[in-house]
Formats: structure tokens, C-alpha cells, sequence
């Protein structure tokens, strides 16, 4: 089991030589959860804490060294957007733009040969501009989703069809989750398949021709409590 002490952190908080608290106002949350406890005049954490940071900070202030630790602990979210017709691709790639935190990478999947392939082009163009990466994925069989999985590097990866309205605060909402709530999650669904979330390293746990469908099924039943539903 992971597990963090805060004891030379450098976003702890100080009452003489007991600490109290911390930069992040992780402590309470942590309480909440039953994983916190004090060990003498620290906090030990019986989890991972992701923004433990131990050490020099050079010639960042506090404030500084905090903005940064917490830009990069950010959630890393990949799409998949199943491709059905061209005339939604304007639409997919005007719901990645407005995302508040931009997803890492985008991978089009399609059956068969790449069609439009100017119009692909452009999306991956404009996409780039934006610092979002973006494949096109051609495939040719049924397993369409899957071989998108396969292909996804990132913390997470988001599934989702080329129709979907995707709100501009879906990834902003995962970082949310997984920083803010300091929730421990390795899945997030909803009545739709479109929308579900995986922790990329859950795919491990699975063959590859699995339906996403049998994935979060498993997970509910082997590992309660690890997937959340979205409101």
C-alpha cells in the first residue's frame, strides 16, 4: 500500500514545530476518507498524495512552486472519437476546442480506408495548434473502440461517439474528481457507454476484443466502490 508522511512536504503548514495543516487543504478530505492520522507532530497519509513535494524550491516562492506542482498533476485524458459520418467531424472537433482542460490526445477511429482525408488533415492541423495531439486510426473490423483503447498512452482515456455533445468541462470535471475530492477511481460511467472514462492501466485486467460494456461490469463487481457514475 502507498503511502505519504508530510513531515518534510514543503506545502505543510506550521504551528511552531506541529503541523496543522496544508497548502492544498488536503488534510481534512484525507480525515474524511480514513486515510490521515498524526504521527507525533505530522500527518502521515495512507495513500498516495500526489502533490508531496520534499525539498529545494530554488527561486520559486511558495505560491510559485505550488501553481506548478498542481499543473502538473493535472489529469492526462485521452479521446476516442468513433467516427460515423463526415458531417459531424466539424462538431467533434468544435467540442475538443471549448474543452477547459484540453485532452492529450485525440484518436479518430474509422472502418476501412481514411475517407476525407483533406478534412482530417485540417482537424489535425487546427488541433495542433492548440497543443492537442490527434491520430487517425483506420480499422477494419468490428473492434473499433478497442483498437482505440490500445492505442492510448495517458492516464485516462474517454470514449466517445462523433455525434456526442462533449461538455466543455468534462476533463476540468475528471481533474476535479481525481485532485480535488482526492477520489480514487479506475473507471466513470454514466447510462451511456459514450462518456465512460478508464484509468489506462486497467486494461492490463482485460483481453483485447473485452466490450467496454463487460470492462465496467467487471470492475463494479470485483473492485466496488472504484467506479463512479457521472451526474
Amino acid at each position: 500500500m502507498s503511502s505519504t508522511t508530510c513531515e518534510k512536504c514543503i506545502f505543510a503548514e506550521w504551528d511552531w514545530e506541529e503541523q496543522m495543516g496544508c497548502r492544498f487543504g488536503r488534510i481534512g478530505k484525507f480525515f474524511d476518507q480514513g486515510k490521515a492520522r498524526k504521527v507525533g507532530n505530522h500527518y502521515e497519509i495512507d495513500r498516495l498524495c500526489n502533490t508531496c513535494t520534499k525539498g529545494d524550491i530554488g527561486e520559486y516562492t511558495l505560491d510559485e512552486a505550488q501553481k506548478i506542482v498542481r499543473e502538473n498533476i493535472q489529469a492526462k485524458v485521452d479521446f476516442i472519437i468513433i467516427v460515423n459520418d463526415k458531417s459531424n467531424l466539424q462538431n467533434s472537433l468544435n467540442n475538443i476546442k471549448k474543452q477547459t482542460i484540453k485532452p492529450k490526445h485525440v484518436y479518430y477511429i474509422v472502418q476501412g480506408n481514411v475517407p476525407y482525408k483533406n478534412l482530417f488533415l485540417n482537424i489535425i492541423k487546427e488541433l495542433n495548434q492548440i497543443e492537442v495531439k490527434c491520430s487517425v486510426v483506420s480499422v477494419y473490423n468490428d473492434l473499433c473502440v478497442n483498437e482505440g483503447i490500445r492505442k492510448c498512452k495517458n492516464q485516462f482515456y474517454s470514449i466517445f461517439d462523433d455525434r456526442d455533445e462533449i461538455p466543455e468541462y468534462f476533463v476540468e470535471r475528471i481533474d476535479y474528481f481525481l485532485n480535488e475530492e482526492l477520489l480514487q477511481f479506475l473507471c466513470i460511467t454514466g447510462e451511456r457507454l459514450s462518456g465512460t472514462t478508464f484509468l489506462t492501466r486497467v486494461n492490463q485486467l482485460f483481453a483485447y476484443d473485452t466490450p467496454i460494456q463487460e470492462r465496467v461490469d467487471y470492475l463494479k463487481e470485483q473492485i466496488p466502490g472504484m467506479v463512479l457514475e457521472w451526474k
